[in-house]
């Protein structure tokens, strides 16, 4: 479980007073089968009529690193991880990239002490991934707020969004214009993250705003 919790930066630094520990990276490769072996599984043994493309889409986004890395921050993973010094004060704990890998990583860890007992894994885990998996299919989560604000820009105005990203230090910021007005924004530690996070911003305030075509 050590290893499962051991960010890069901290083995490098436990190499150096000569400690042979291991990163969480060849667990996450590991989990995330695991972790999409569970989704899919549910998927075509309590969802009959779902057609294969649909399941595919659920099965991407709910085995995503958006959804994964919600979930490790419900669970509380960051206050766990064991990072450097370096990626402790970079803000580590709340990236989402590194929380979805120690998920997957944990998962994994789970999977190999209980002898590779699938069932094991899935009364632990599988709850929390069958919450989003609802989700999805009411349509209370969307699967990708870039394609649906473009698709709904196109439709409406007949443009495309326009995205401008600026760095902030270890942040991204992100400014959604549609019509030369800023209609979301959003930070993240990577460019796709705050981009992301300006679409969903936009969107949403579209769809509530009634979508005016000015």
């Amino acid at each position: 479980m050590l290893t499962a919790l051991s960010h890069t930066s901290y083995v490098n630094e436990q190499k150096r007073k000569n400690k042979n520990i291991q990163s969480y990276e060849r667990l996450e490769f590991l989990g995330d089968a695991v972790v999409e072996l569970l989704v899919c599984t549910r998927l075509f043994e309590n969802y009959n009529n779902l057609p294969e493309g649909i399941m595919a889409q659920i099965k991407a986004a709910v085995a995503s690193e958006d959804v994964l890395s919600e979930i490790a921050k419900k669970l509380d993973l960051g206050t766990f991880i064991l990072f450097g010094k370096g990626e402790e004060t970079s803000g580590g704990r709340n990236k989402k990239s590194i929380l979805a890998d120690v998920f997957e990583a944990l998962v994994a860890a789970v999977f190999i002490d209980s002898n590779k007992n699938l069932d094991v894994v899935s009364r632990i885990f599988l709850p929390l991934l069958d919450n989003y998996i609802t989700m999805y299919l009411k349509g209370k989560k969307i699967f990708d707020y870039k394609t649906k604000l473009q698709e709904l820009t196109q439709e409406i105005f007949k443009i495309l969004p326009d995205y401008q990203v600026s760095n902030e230090g270890e942040l991204f910021k992100a400014v959604v214009r549609i019509n030369k007005k800023i209609y979301g924004k959003g930070k993240g530690y990577s460019k796709k993250e705050a981009e992301k996070k300006a679409a969903e911003e936009a969107y949403k305030k579209l769809i509530k705003e009634g979508i005016k075509n000015e």
